[in-house]
């Protein structure tokens, strides 16, 4: 800059100099120069000499300038808060502002002579390529965001625009602005939204996004779920309205409108066909509102569920009702025996001609009809007692096939499917037969016309898909007994009522409705499961499973030993809360020729030891009684009298005190007669005495109320 200006003075002078040249030559060739003309000249030089001096005094002052608007340049493009770059088509950085050393993470003088794709990271790397290339081929603008990998600082990313800065072409600037966390927002919202949808395509239920417009409801979005609930259709409904949705759910343009309008959830359950197996069921729709303008649709289907709820409700259902029944039973079972034992008493003393014996007879027969009666209700209500063996169903039922085919009539055809080496279970056997025979019974009822009943025994496994649909099975190895008829079947009503008590399609007089009740209750008690499955006009077919024994061998039940006499002369305790009942047995054990001491309770029966001065030999009790179950009095009487034998006696015996009799339990089911009762105390206390002392009962231990 000083050259230029020095350039310039010197031609100003040298132009001065000339001028004075001339006018002195001129003046000489005039004949020399005059007074007056070099006085002229003198005051021109003068003149010429201060306009020098004020030209000077310009040229300083724009230098000032120029150098003070170079300093602010410099600074304006050093310190500018994005960063420049000259770069040339190598892309050979030539010179950078101190923002964009910074960016890339180098010193301004090492940045010089550097190219600018090794600070790029390798993903960005083809895009800066791409963009240096056609910048200068086309000479136009061009930008990009480029990932770069500073020196000894995170990577960052940058916004750069470049574009060709000299006349020639061969060089460009570029600008870099630091778009950092812009990107790092871009990418967690990006994250988010992934999560989102991953979140939205994995639930588990069929979900719509549906979105308002003046034209109504659009369906914009479906997850996974709906996609697959719809056998991939769902992709050619996208942009359909609400009212073309041919997957017909009741009333969704009305509920997407009340969820739009009113911003409330809707929930609604209606009834439902499926558009992959076209079944009808049960769908719960929940429709949320997502401002501002969309409605999220969330199906689910609740068939299964409401089934295994209307499962439960019938099996609480059928547990009340058993509980009903079993007490019911009991306190009738305390009344028959009364009834039973005191007509045969009577009949006793009337003899054989007396004119009352006939009434008597009557009597007795009406009491062992009702005793049937309620050990139907005692075993639906789950309530009697049980002596399982391990036993093969085969053989249970193959030991039955003749007597079947005799008792069902020679117009029921008769097929019977044993597998052969099935596996065993743990049940009572008189109980199985009683199983097999009400299922029998009811088949050949529902073939009045004759027909053909099949009874199939077969292992099966049940899986968990099982266990779900049906509540009451736990999985697992099972045994089935299967009683398949070919009548006339029942529909969905009857079929959900078949085992409750009293119930019956027979007209009156025809059936007590608890033969079916039974089979339920013995089923259950046994610790298996018992479903139905029946068409009008297509028969019926009952499926029984017991859990699969895989412990014990087969064991074959043993007849009770035969006891010649009935009398003896030992001393009994009688423990019993019912009073007739109480006195009943001590006539019956009296009459017998035993010592008979009675007591109403537990402690009144402690208070009766105490004060009998002789030995006890064998207490009848009560299981159940008020303060003090029979069971704790046993262990409490065992200590006075260690050879003391027990025999239980019951209504029925429920969860409390073991649904199944251990070995060495002795126990009479109520109602008994005289000859029942006898004939057990005379077993019990002639069997051999136990080595160690013992209550003679593996009863469980815990407080019965």
């Amino acid at each position: 800059m000083k050259r230029r200006e020095g350039t310039y003075t010197a031609k100003l002078r040298a132009r001065a100099e000339d001028r004075l040249l001339v006018k002195s030559g001129r003046a000489a060739a005039e004949g020399h120069d005059t007074l007056e003309a070099s006085q002229r000249l003198v005051h021109e030089l003068q003149v010429h000499q201060i306009e020098l001096e004020l030209q000077n005094e310009e040229l300083q002052g724009a230098r000032a300038e120029l150098e003070a608007g170079l300093a602010r340049y410099s600074d304006l493009y050093d310190f500018a808060p994005i960063g420049y770059l000259t770069l040339d088509s190598s892309g050979e950085i030539h010179r950078a502002n101190l923002t964009g050393a910074r960016l890339l993470g180098r010193e301004r003088a090492r940045l010089a002579g550097m190219r600018f794709g090794v600070l790029v990271s390798p993903e960005s790397r083809p895009v800066f390529n791409t963009l240096l290339k056609e910048v200068f081929e086309s000479q136009t603008k061009r930008a990009c965001d480029l990932e770069l990998w500073p020196e000894q600082s995170a990577p960052l990313w940058v916004h750069m625009e470049t574009a060709v800065c000299d006349e020639g072409g061969n060089q460009c600037r570029a600008v870099l602005l630091d778009i950092t966390e812009r990107k790092l927002a871009e990418r967690l919202r990006q994250e988010t939204e992934g999560r989102i949808r991953a979140i939205y395509d994995h639930l588990p239920n069929p979900t719509f996004v549906w979105q308002h417009r003046a034209t109504g409801f659009v369906l914009t979005a479906f997850n996974d779920a709906a996609h697959a609930a719809t056998n991939g259709a769902m992709s050619n409904l996208l942009g359909r309205s609400a009212a073309e949705f041919p997957y017909g759910i009741p009333d969704l343009v009305l509920d997407l409108g009340r969820c739009f309008e009113q911003r409330v959830s809707v929930r609604r359950e209606l009834d439902f066909v499926s558009p992959v197996s076209q079944t009808r069921g049960r769908l719960l729709a929940s429709y949320g509102f997502v401002p501002p303008d969309l409605v999220l649709l969330q199906t689910e289907d609740v068939t299964e569920q409401r089934q295994n709820e209307d499962q439960l409700r019938a099996a609480q259902r059928m547990d009340a009702i058993g509980r009903l029944a079993g007490g019911i039973a009991h306190d009738f079972n305390n009344l028959l025996t009364v009834v039973i034992n005191h007509a045969d008493f009577a009949m006793e003393e009337a003899g054989e001609s007396a004119p009352v014996r006939t009434d008597l007879i009557e009597i007795r027969k009406a009491a062992d009809r009702a005793a049937d009666l309620t050990r139907q209700l005692l075993a639906f209500g789950r309530k009697q007692v049980l002596k399982p063996q391990v036993l093969d169903l085969s053989k249970i039922v193959g030991g039955m096939e003749e007597m079947l085919r005799r008792l069902l009539g020679e117009d029921v055809e008769v097929s019977v499917l044993l597998a052969p080496g099935l596996a065993k279970v743990m049940a009572d056997p008189g109980q199985v037969e009683q199983v097999v025979m009400n299922l029998a019974v009811n088949a050949r009822d529902a073939m009045p016309k004759g027909g053909k009943l099949t009874i199939e025994t077969v292992c099966v496994e049940l899986d968990e898909a099982y266990s779900s649909q049906h509540t009451q099975v736990k999985p697992g190895p099972h045994v089935m007994l299967s009683v398949t008829d070919t009548g006339c079947g029942m529909d969905e009503t009857t079929c959900a009522q078949i085992f409750e008590p009293f119930f019956t399609t027979k007209r009156t007089g025809k059936g007590t409705g608890l033969g079916l009740a039974t089979v339920y209750g013995i089923v259950q008690q046994s610790g298996g499961s018992i479903w139905v499955e029946s068409e009008p006009g297509k028969g019926t077919t009952f499926e029984v499973y017991f859990p699969r024994e895989l412990s014990a061998n087969e064991t074959a039940g043993r007849a009770p030993p035969l006891t010649a006499r009935v009398a003896g002369s030992e001393t009994i305790l009688v423990v019993e809360d019912e009073e007739t009942v109480r006195n009943l047995a001590r006539r019956i054990l009296g009459r017998a020729g035993y010592t008979v001491l009675a007591a109403a309770s537990g402690s009144e029966a402690l208070l009766v030891c105490e004060r009998h001065p002789g030995a006890v030999h064998l207490m009848l009790t009560d299981i159940v009684m008020p303060q003090m179950n029979g069971k704790d009095l046993a262990e409490r009487l065992v200590k006075l009298y260690p050879t003391l034998r027990v025999v239980y006696m019951s209504g029925y015996t429920d969860d409390a005190i073991g649904r199944v009799l251990d070995p060495g339990t002795h126990f009479i089911a109520k109602p008994f007669n005289a000859a029942d009762l006898t004939r057990m105390v005379r077993e019990v206390l002639d069997e051999t005495p136990p080595d160690q002392p013992s209550s003679g009962s593996s009863l469980p231990s815990q407080e019965i109320r």
